[in-house]
């Protein structure tokens, strides 16, 4: 696709096929390497065993997993440790909660009918009722920093990854118009004190529903 301008600077695979052999997968991004075709090799939504069994394989580039204020579990599931250990950086998709951080959503008939999201668990009724609290709850301390409840998510990110226990996080938000995009980039400093008081918050709060559907669900954390 792009010829012999450019070779794609790294390449990643955007789930871990179960049914196959993380040897067969990268050894034949391997063989694109010395091709000349990619840079190097990213992994995506694999759990800390796959990302300590694909370290022994290849250099990994990064590892890609949904990481924010609305989803902390690759904090305590092994996945952030493995990365540190292996000095591999992780890319937080969803920073802002699909939506959630950014204050787009206050009740569940505020997604668009054709919204996928209507299908995530933790988006549908009886749930969201109960994480909105945790989104209410933030909001109230971004009103007290003077930025967006996206800024703050953002920059929660950016800060934890200054904390010696932690690899390179690098938060990637999505966006559609410019005024977004000022948004994400505006930089919020936070205090470790800030930080351990959201860290209770976080504490205080259980995100009740799974991020995907079940069908989808299996294919994460792989």
């Amino acid at each position: 696709m792009l010829g012999p301008a450019k070779k794609i600077d790294v390449f990643e695979p955007a789930r871990r096929d179960a049914d196959v052999p993380l040897q067969e997968t990268l050894g034949a991004f391997q063989e694109l390497v010395r091709q000349g075709k990619i840079g190097g090799v990213a992994l995506s939504e694999v759990s800390a065993q796959s990302i300590r069994e694909a370290a022994k394989i290849a250099k990994i580039e990064s590892v890609e997993i949904e990481l924010s204020l609305w989803q902390t579990e690759p904090l305590t599931n092994g996945i952030v440790q493995a990365c540190k250990e292996l000095d591999i950086p992780i890319l937080a998709y969803g920073p802002v909660g699909q939506g959630m951080l950014a204050g787009k959503y206050k009740t569940f008939d505020d997604l668009p009918a054709d919204d996928y999201k209507r299908q995530f668990p933790r988006f549908q009724p009886g749930n969201f009722e109960k994480n909105i609290e945790l989104v209410r709850t933030l909001e109230k301390f971004a009103a007290r920093k003077k930025c967006t409840p996206a800024q703050l998510a953002i920059n929660w990110l950016l800060a934890l990854s200054d904390r010696p226990d932690m690899p390179v996080i690098i938060p990637i938000p999505g966006a559609t118009t410019a005024e977004r995009v000022e948004e994400n980039s505006t930089i919020v400093d936070l205090t470790e004190d800030e930080m351990k008081e959201i860290d209770g918050i976080l504490k205080s709060f259980e995100i009740v529903g799974t991020r995907y559907p079940e069908h989808a669900m299996h294919m994460t954390n792989t």
